[in-house]
């Protein structure tokens, strides 16, 4: 998958993002026990993340446990690397190629800095860190679920790519 990067097109996408963040980190978060009417319960969403960061930590991970946390008609989208797939067909071979002994990356981890909740949305920062073609990097994310039925039905995944460049060499690695 070539890994093409459009920096104008990804600061407008942080730029939405970060004040999305901004706008729920503001909002009032729930405590309380979820219904219809009121969203996502908090710890309910954090347990959530803590599963679905678990499995995605561990080499090899479970694709079919991971796809266990997406509606059927997932949209995933990875605005820095260009990516847009739609359904759990598409994102279990996305995932195949991440969690696979012949991908790029290995000794991946998330650290998890904060989970806001917003109606049916939850927000996940943090640091994601690991290897790329063996060179080390450490950078803040920002994921959005939008959540159906406790299931994901949109996922956007955000994250620093000019520091991501810098640290693994990106445009270096590109050339050779």
């Amino acid at each position: 998958m070539a890994l093409k990067q459009k920096y104008p097109s990804m600061r407008k996408s942080i730029v939405i993002i970060m004040s999305l963040f901004l706008a729920l980190s503001c909002a009032k978060v729930k405590n309380g026990p979820s219904n219809e009417t009121d969203g996502m319960d908090i710890q309910k969403a954090k347990n959530m993340v803590a599963r679905y960061y678990g499995i995605f930590s561990q080499r090899p991970f479970s694709i079919d446990d991971l796809m266990s946390f997406y509606h059927p008609q997932v949209e995933f989208a990875d605005p820095t690397f260009e990516i847009e797939v739609h359904g759990t067909e598409e994102v279990s071979k996305l995932y195949a190629q991440t969690g696979s002994s012949k991908s790029n990356y290995s000794n991946i981890g998330w650290n998890i800095l904060k989970v806001i909740t917003s109606d049916n949305n939850i927000v996940i920062h943090g640091t994601w860190s690991g290897n790329y073609l063996g060179k080390p990097f450490k950078v803040p994310f920002i994921t959005l679920w939008e959540m159906e039925n406790d299931l994901i039905v949109v996922q956007k995944d955000f994250f620093a790519a000019s520091m991501w460049d810098r640290q693994v060499d990106y445009h270096a690695t590109e050339q050779k």
